[in-house]
């Protein structure tokens, strides 16, 4: 950088040095428009002390002629345009007091602030006025002035308190209470959380089925591939997805809890609408030990998004496929989740065209919920007393045909044995055999209590054996 005639070579003899400070603001808009960034600008850009310039001019010159053999000319020029004192800063020892949560009195502020540099003069009231040193650029506001106080404190020594809250008392707000359940509640269904940028690139969002010119762009993105702000979980979840295929992990159980954005529907109003979302991506192998582990299906999805919906709520969701599927989804192969009379989300396959565009190999299952639905009747946690008598168990086998839903026989199983029945499960499914190619046999387990008893075969016997009865004349279901 510079000129052949300005430069320094083996016949110079006189050196002129220029000691200067520039504007930061014009250094730095100049090195990011000519993407030319070096060691000087990257100092300039950061704002130097001005009012030293003098002294480092002068220590520079005594350098080269101590050690370079020079003979220093006489006299400085100092051009200053604008000369500027100190900046003053005033800071309010009440709001010290509120922002640190302990008490800053004006001794403390103003021998911590005199032993780092400062000008300190007193103002009315309870403030302070300090003004900066010149090589103190970065304080400018109250805000600053307290955080160098609580520094010469030493941050060790402030007492941790909770902030207030709107209310009689502190304590943890209800959207943390919601994040910190949601989180708990899907990492004990066995997902681990992935956590992203807030940012999408278009391509990303194309490959999830989606449309990115719906998206909200960004004015001033760190990089093309992150210039839109996410409409939604999904296409960084199908990101992972692949990611984790082509680094030889078939496994894949993910859920993210984030923000979302869209269009502002009122044409007015500059800022984009946001909500929080739940997502949940299952792919590769089922867990299990006792057979040739098939990849996850829809119902394993199914299980996940029931049992979270069961525990935020105390509420089981329902499935229906009214209406369009998500662009994401296999428009065979999806359902809506609706919970507490209104859709919450909707769940099911990727469809074949996202598989194809992410490089997927396979397809995957994906669940897009909201969260804030989700909090809506957060469901308390309750104690029961144990039960003092022992339960009886009956178990039986079902030959049915697989059109007839297990969940209609529970139903049916329950409501025929009366309220001495504690619990229907289902714990087996056979198909083959003796069976017709049509049918399958189902084995649930018949739990049976009483809480001011214990009861005795005779009258166990009688409700289980009405029970099945009713079942089979209802369903033409066959004992096995």
């Amino acid at each position: 950088m510079g000129g052949e005639r300005s430069g320094i070579g083996d016949e110079t003899r006189d050196v002129i040095l220029e000691c200067a400070a520039f504007d930061p603001r014009a250094v730095r808009r100049t090195a990011r428009r000519l993407g030319m960034h070096t060691e000087s600008s990257h100092r300039f850009e950061r704002g130097v002390d001005v009012e030293a310039l003098p002294s480092v001019a002068q220590r520079a010159a005594s350098l080269l002629t101590r050690l370079g053999g020079g003979a220093q000319a006489q006299g400085l020029v100092d051009v200053h345009p604008a000369p500027q004192g100190r900046r003053r800063v005033t800071m309010r020892l009440s709001r010290a007091t509120a922002l640190l949560g302990a008490e800053v009195t004006r001794d403390e502020a103003a021998r911590s602030l005199r032993a780092l540099g400062f000008d300190v003069a007193d103002g009315d009231g309870d403030v302070v006025v300090g003004a900066a040193p010149p090589f103190r650029n970065d304080v400018s506001r109250e805000v600053d002035l307290i955080e160098e106080v609580a520094r010469v404190r030493g941050i060790d020594r402030i007492a941790p308190t909770l902030p207030p809250t709107r209310g009689a008392r502190a304590g943890v707000t209800r959207d943390f209470k919601l994040r910190r359940k949601l989180r708990e509640t899907l990492a004990s269904l066995g997902l681990d959380e992935a956590i992203f940028t807030l940012f999408a690139s278009p391509a990303e969002v194309e490959a999830a089925g989606m449309d990115p010119s719906t998206a909200v762009p960004l004015a001033n993105p760190l990089s093309a591939e992150r210039g839109l702000l996410r409409p939604s979980l999904v296409p960084r979840l199908v990101s992972a997805i692949g990611r984790a295929r082509r680094h030889g992990e078939a496994r894949v159980r993910l859920f993210e809890l984030a923000s979302v954005f869209s269009r502002s529907a009122d044409p007015t109003e500059p800022l984009p609408d946001e909500r929080t979302r739940v997502a949940i991506a299952m792919a590769g192998p089922r867990d299990t030990w006792l057979a040739r582990p098939d990849d996850v299906d829809f119902y394993d999805l199914k299980g996940v998004v029931q049992e979270l919906c069961e525990r935020m709520t105390g509420e089981t969701p329902t499935l229906h496929t009214d209406g369009d599927a998500p662009p994401w989804a296999h428009p065979r192969a999806f359902a809506h989740v609706r919970l507490g009379g209104r859709d919450i989300g909707a769940m099911g396959a990727l469809h074949p065209d996202v598989v194809e565009r992410a490089d997927l190999g396979r397809t995957a299952m994906v669940a897009d919920l909201d969260a804030e639905a989700l909090g809506m009747t957060l469901k308390k946690p309750t104690a029961k007393v144990p039960p003092r008598f022992p339960a009886v168990r009956r178990d039986v086998s079902l030959r049915v045909a697989k059109s007839v839903p297990a969940g209609a026989l529970m139903a049916g199983l329950r409501e025929g044995a009366g309220e001495l029945c504690e619990d229907v499960v289902l714990f087996d499914r056979f198909a083959g055999g003796d069976l017709a190619p049509s049918e399958h046999a189902l084995a649930f387990a018949l739990t049976f209590r009483a809480g001011d008893r214990s009861l005795n075969d005779a009258e166990v016997d009688a409700r289980f054996e009405a029970a099945v009865a009713a079942v089979c004349e209802a369903h033409g279901a066959a004992r096995r």
